[in-house]
């Protein structure tokens, strides 16, 4: 494990006097050692040298892990005797360790036996990617993907167009801001419509401080150009404000025809719980932007009638069930608190009121994990993992895992499998870590799954080498 997990076995702890006189080599060798080998090789705890992080492999990640300690493992934290300045000059320690020299994200192995089936990878689109975000398929061998840095891209068999889609609007790209998740229209043979979710400013997009949210458009691909632009979604300019984070904007499309998306918290909890501010919900439309007459808040005064559920911090994941036809999303969470909720209209999901997360500085969020008319995830997780995507899997290139639901992580750069009876989580598998932040799954025409990675950026095709493929 190559993790910083300090362990505190009945040591009486220094007092350091001042951030000069900090030594990181000798507080590792007096509080680490004992666990962590005096070598970074293990003994009672992990290696910090190999290449398998149970807990994020960035530098950010260590020195969390070291101000404040792991939930449900050994590991306490060290905020009341380190400051920011000394963990991360433990952290540079360790990282100046030979071993850890220009650590990057593991390759990804051409074949892997996981407990179901064996997998093959392929890389699908290897370069030319700028922070990929989200990929639609638009034919057998053709597909759209945007990037976060305000590009839309066209694929066509198997070959990434050296140039993006011209006359895109501008975006405004900060943080993790920028174009988001596309979708295509239920009817796109037909009237060829593509829906782009991306950060739009009130003015300067290259300011970080212009006031701004998510948006959504809609328009059309003609000879290599973006046309037809309409704006579908866009709350007022006073809604609008300056955080560059948090912007939710996953895509789904129900049974009536109707367009579910989300929109984060964008720094202001609180706002959250309020149906007539933007933050914080999910969303559900028709087409062209008009509600739906059964949306829950339509004769709410005050409220904005597209919203859908309340009490979202940052929902970036939506998949049906493929048995129940219940819509499931994955929401970050904090430093904590990922979530896993079966979305029912009208509901609320309880951000910041209830929830198993703390904040970024280990700060209390709430003293509640339930409360009276919120619903409670199925499943959370803490530490956070930071979920991303989820896809229930119905492809024919793994037929092992059909009907089974596939997370992507963030922070722990990997993907997950879940089986699920009901809204029950029956087993989990850690299929991949360590490999690169995945930002969207998608099943492809051929039936393969379709892993959108960012650090490094790519796209990779995963089949079972023994599964029949569609033609």
């Amino acid at each position: 494990m190559r993790t910083v997990v300090l362990l505190l076995f009945g040591l009486t702890l220094p007092t350091f006097g001042s951030e000069e006189a900090f030594n990181p080599a000798t507080f590792y060798a007096t509080h680490c050692a004992a666990c962590h080998g005096v070598d970074l090789q293990g003994a009672s705890a992990g290696s910090l040298i190999d290449d398998t992080f149970l807990y994020g492999r960035l530098e950010n990640q260590h020195r969390r892990n070291i101000l404040y300690g792991i939930p449900g493992t050994d590991m306490i934290g060290w905020q009341a005797l380190l400051s920011n300045r000394e963990a991360s000059a433990l952290v540079d320690y360790i990282f100046a360790k030979p071993e850890l020299a220009g650590s990057t994200s593991k390759p990804l192995p051409p074949e892997l036996a996981t407990e179901q089936t064996a997998l093959r990878f392929e890389a699908w689109i290897s370069e030319g990617l700028d922070i990929p975000w989200g990929l639609e398929f638009t034919g057998p061998n053709s597909a759209l993907v945007t990037e976060r840095q305000g590009s839309l891209r066209v694929i066509t068999d198997g070959q990434l167009d050296p140039l993006p889609v011209h006359g895109l609007p501008l975006t405004y790209v900060h943080a993790d801001g920028g174009m988001m998740d596309l979708t295509l229209d239920p009817d796109y043979a037909n009237n060829g419509w593509i829906y782009l979710g991306h950060a739009h400013a009130i003015g300067d997009p290259t300011d970080r401080n212009s006031p701004a949210m998510t948006r959504v458009i809609r328009g059309r691909i003609r000879n290599h150009t973006w046309v037809d632009q309409e704006v579908i979604f866009q709350v007022t300019d006073d809604l609008h404000h300056a955080s560059p984070v948090r912007w939710g904007c996953r895509f789904i499309w129900d049974s009536a025809g109707n367009l579910i998306f989300t929109i984060g918290d964008r720094n202001r909890a609180e706002e959250s719980q309020d149906p007539g501010k933007p933050s914080g919900k999910i969303y559900r439309i028709r087409p062209d932007g008009s509600i739906p007459p059964d949306n829950p808040f339509i004769d709410v005064t005050g409220a904005l009638p597209q919203v859908y559920t309340l009490g979202n911090r940052n929902a970036q994941g939506l998949s049906y069930h493929p048995l129940t036809g219940e819509l499931w999303a994955s929401e970050h969470g904090p430093m904590g608190g990922d979530e896993l909720n079966v979305i029912v209209s009208g509901t609320n999901y309880g951000w910041p009121i209830a929830t198993f997360g703390r904040g970024y500085d280990n700060s209390t969020v709430s003293t509640q994990t339930t409360a009276p008319h919120v619903r409670a995830p199925i499943h959370q997780w803490t530490p956070s993992v930071a979920i991303c995507p989820i896809l229930f899997y119905t492809g024919s290139a793994i037929p092992d895992w059909h009907g089974d639901l596939l997370l992507g992580s963030l922070a722990m750069e990997g993907l997950y499998r879940f089986e699920t009876e009901g809204q029950t989580i029956t087993h989990q598998e850690i299929i991949l870590r360590n490999h690169g932040r995945v930002r969207d799954l998608k099943t492809g025409p051929d039936g393969a799954l379709y892993v959108v990675f960012n650090s490094p950026d790519r796209i990779v095709r995963v089949t079972a080498p023994s599964a029949d493929l569609v033609q």
